[in-house]
C-alpha cells in the first residue's frame, strides 16, 4: 500500500497483523482519552497483564470486547478495524 500523504488520512502498515493493527488504533484513541490499560482492564474485568497483552495485539480481541472497547471509547467497532484492514478513513 502507497502512504497518502493527504492531511487526515492515516494509512496503517499492512506488514503489521491485524491485531497488531487494531491495537494500535485502540492504544490511539485511549491516549487522546487520557485512559491507561488499568482503565481498560477495569472495563473487560481482566487483569491488568492481561488488557495489556490485548493492547500490545499479543492476544486476539474478541467481537464482544471489541464491541464494548468502542462503545466505551465513544466511537463504532468499524472505527477500529477500518485500520486492520489496511484502509485509510477521514478522522
Amino acid at each position: 500500500m502507497e502512504a497518502d500523504a493527504s492531511p487526515g488520512l492515516r494509512v496503517v502498515p499492512e506488514s503489521t497483523s491485524a491485531t497488531q493493527r487494531a491495537a494500535t488504533e485502540i492504544r490511539g484513541l485511549m491516549a487522546a482519552r487520557k485512559l491507561n490499560t488499568l482503565d481498560l482492564a477495569q472495563l473487560l474485568k481482566v487483569s491488568r497483564d492481561t488488557a495489556a497483552r490485548r493492547l500490545n495485539g499479543d492476544v486476539d480481541i474478541s467481537i464482544n470486547e471489541l464491541e464494548t472497547i468502542a462503545d466505551w471509547l465513544g466511537v463504532t467497532p468499524e472505527r477500529i478495524i477500518a485500520p486492520a484492514a489496511g484502509d485509510t478513513y477521514s478522522r
